[in-house]
């Protein structure tokens, strides 16, 4: 079953929501916090302000925070993948892969949905 973008779209800010600071709490509970560790912190912080910013922008039927948040999810998504790319040098952790792997992939989909989400909302308005 196809949802409309729109609905799309609020069901990933949904899961952001829940799991960016699920992923911030394990993060921060780590006996040595690095550099590294506080990047990470700050960046899913970040995630759930774009996800904050998608939901505006799908509720409020304005472009400039679809357009703001996902810019944030481009940046935060290669600021994960960089990061872990650098820590994976150092060793290997289970939570690599869900950091360095999955959050930044579903970061660029909900970035997918949102821009097909602007561009129905732009049709309509014309």
């Amino acid at each position: 079953m196809c949802l409309k973008p729109r609905t799309e779209l609020v069901l990933d800010a949904i899961i952001l929501i829940i799991a960016a600071p699920i992923a911030i709490g394990l993060e921060s509970t780590e006996e040595t916090l690095e550099t590294y560790h506080k990047i990470l912190i700050g960046g899913l912080s970040f995630a759930v302000l774009a996800a904050i910013l998608l939901l505006i922008g799908v509720f409020s039927k304005k472009l400039f925070p679809l357009y703001a948040g996902m810019a944030i999810m481009l940046l935060v998504a290669v600021l994960l993948f960089t990061i872990n790319v650098i820590e994976w040098t150092t060793g290997w952790k289970y939570e690599y892969i869900i950091y360095g792997v999955c959050f930044p992939v579903f970061l660029l989909y909900a970035c997918f949905d949102a821009g097909r989400h602007a561009l129905e909302l732009k049709s309509s308005r014309d």
